[in-house]
């Protein structure tokens, strides 16, 4: 319908009003062909998991797991593409044992990873030369983007050496991330909280101390 608007707003003739009913190509009905009229091309992928991570943009995480699937298998579903990633980063190295990958957000009540497990995989990363830069760039800086914002404010050395991406639900809380020490080895580091019994903002206040703590590591 808006698509019909905006076509008759810009001079176009529309004969047909507007349908949801999809017009599957003929070979002998030319009329149906369809024909590219615009060609819409995104950003680069960098840019687009960077504001995956500063935003949270879980549509995003699902659109990447269907395309990977249909990158590699040719199918571009969610268990698909939660198969192959799983499968990926056991290739790599990773103990996948206990990993349970149900989508692409994180939502889903049914998934199970390990905060050892996520550390494995940021170390894996960061040892990728071809990926690392633009994955840490993507990364929320400590008092300064994304959900770190609010944090570490005055502490200087946390806002110049921390990177790191929240994970929240329901009785849930997680920081993984980077920690470049004082001495300047590089961490990678999980540390997820699950059914704690404080508040979100006291386990908040917690995780933000041992991100601190890993400075001086």
């Amino acid at each position: 319908w808006h698509l019909r608007k905006k076509l008759v707003e810009n001079g176009v003739e529309v004969s047909d009003s507007a349908t949801t009913q999809l017009k599957l190509e003929q070979k002998n009905e030319p009329h149906y062909m369809r024909q590219t009229f615009y060609t819409w091309f995104s950003p680069i992928l960098s840019t687009i998991i960077k504001r995956t991570n500063l935003e949270s943009v879980n549509l995003y995480c699902e659109a990447f797991v269907r395309t990977i699937g249909l990158r590699l298998v040719g199918m571009g579903t969610n268990d698909i593409g939660t198969a192959e990633i799983v499968r990926y980063w056991r290739s790599k190295g990773v103990d996948t044992e206990g990993l349970f990958m149900q989508d692409g957000s994180g939502l889903a009540p049914r998934n199970g990873i390990t905060a050892l497990q996520l550390a494995s995989i940021l170390h894996n990363v960061a040892g990728d030369s071809l990926v690392f830069p633009s994955f840490y760039a993507s990364l929320p800086e400590a008092g300064k983007s994304g959900t770190l914002k609010g944090m570490f404010k005055n502490n200087y050395a946390a806002q110049q050496r921390i990177r790191a991406k929240s994970g929240t639900i329901t009785r849930v809380k997680s920081y993984s991330g980077y920690v470049t020490t004082t001495d300047g080895k590089l961490l990678a580091f999980s540390a997820i909280c699950n059914n704690f019994t404080c508040s979100q903002r006291d386990i908040r206040i917690k995780l933000e101390q041992f991100m601190v703590d890993l400075l001086a590591y």
